[in-house]
């Protein structure tokens, strides 16, 4: 058995002011091309397909014809629902559809459908995102790990090929990359890695990072677009589509199958002047300033170059501070006066000394303290 793992679509979502409609239709029509020409048995899409529980008009219409589009490719498509979808509104339909099987309302158990090719049976197992809020109508109030909780309910037959698809924060010895396109709580809502090492596969959504835990066929599919500056910085990054053969119990080979962005996202960095001097580049950039001081308007000078601009940071004021601040720091630091090492702190910070009415406040602040 051949099939797609796909995650975290995100369609109908904007980042910095900017709709990302335009780059995701032709990202998921590279996806659909690429189906078509592999024809896989399957696709399975991790969950979050929509940004947003009340996707808009344009967001809907963009999916259905994705969908559209793997089902006369012939692939059988198996979907579960993420924490940004509406599990009511991405199961309509689904009990009459052929070829696409959708799980997104959790109704107390892990949703199974078999899958028959030349070697026997694939059983692919769906878990759609799952919080304690919605687990504890059928597992009590004292449920605290739902995902464990329900995973012991499921029955796995060894002898057969088992893949599972979740979409949930998992973690093991070695944490996982996280953009930060996600958000986690306290890492209350970590998973155990190893509610998943039965499975020949695990089809995973949630982080937007493409990774392997553990190892290979524990797979982060990542979401197909970079959503934040921070995936720029991240190594290995790079957006991909695994293709996973399945052949006799044991035997699970994963192909990463690229993606190249209408737009990539980068991050650029130097001096205001350096980069005025650039071509214009029609990537989505975010700025890193090296200026040791602020510039007017410079925002506005780097649109005029770079059109698809979505945010600046001003790195070498935050280095010049920093310079200034150990620069200021005495070596019998342990010995000082606390009102003066404030003082001093305050004027490395801001380049200026305090007035009256701050030391008076500094000193009643660290009097309160003593």
């Amino acid at each position: 058995m051949r099939f797609l793992h796909m995650a975290d679509l995100h369609i109908g979502k904007s980042v910095n002011g900017f709709s990302m409609l335009e780059d995701q239709r032709h990202i998921l029509n590279a996806m659909l091309k690429m189906t078509e020409d592999i024809g896989p048995d399957a696709v399975l899409i991790a969950g979050d397909v929509y940004d947003r529980q009340t996707p808009g008009p344009e967001a809907v219409s963009m999916f259905d014809d994705f969908l559209t589009g793997m089902v006369r490719a012939g692939a059988e498509v198996f979907i579960i629902g993420g924490n940004h979808d509406s599990p009511e509104r991405l199961s309509f339909g689904c009990r009459i559809m052929t070829n696409v099987h959708v799980y997104s309302v959790f109704d107390g158990s892990v949703r199974s459908e078999t899958v028959q090719d030349e070697w026997g049976e694939v059983v692919i197992h769906m878990l759609p995102s799952l919080r304690v809020s919605n687990a504890r109508p059928f597992f009590g109030e004292d449920c605290s790990d739902p995902v464990r909780t329900v995973m012991s309910k499921l029955s796995l037959d060894p002898g057969k090929r088992n893949v599972i698809m979740a979409h949930q924060f998992t973690c093991s010895s070695t944490p996982p990359m996280l953009s930060d396109s996600e958000l986690s709580v306290g890492g209350s809502d970590w998973v155990d890695l190893s509610l998943f090492e039965p499975f020949d596969y695990a089809a995973l959504g949630h982080l937007h990072v493409p990774q392997a835990l553990r190892r290979e066929s524990l797979r982060y599919a990542g979401s197909p677009l970079k959503y934040s500056a921070s995936e720029c910085r991240m190594k290995g990054g790079e957006k991909s589509v695994p293709l996973v053969e399945l052949r006799e119990k044991g035997d699970v080979s994963v192909t990463l199958l690229p993606l190249t962005p209408l737009r990539d996202m980068r991050i650029i960095k130097g001096t205001l002047a350096g980069l005025l001097a650039a071509s214009t580049e029609y990537d989505y950039v975010h700025a890193a300033l090296t200026d040791r001081e602020e510039v007017r308007d410079a925002f506005g000078q780097l649109k005029r170059v770079y059109p698809n601009i979505m945010s600046i940071e001003w790195s070498g004021i935050a280095d010049a501070q920093a310079d200034a601040y150990a620069d200021a720091v005495p070596a019998d630091i342990a010995a000082r006066d606390p009102l003066l090492l404030f003082r001093s702190f305050f004027e490395a910070a801001w380049g200026r000394p305090m007035n009256e009415e701050q030391e008076r406040i500094a000193r009643e602040a660290m009097n309160e303290e003593l």
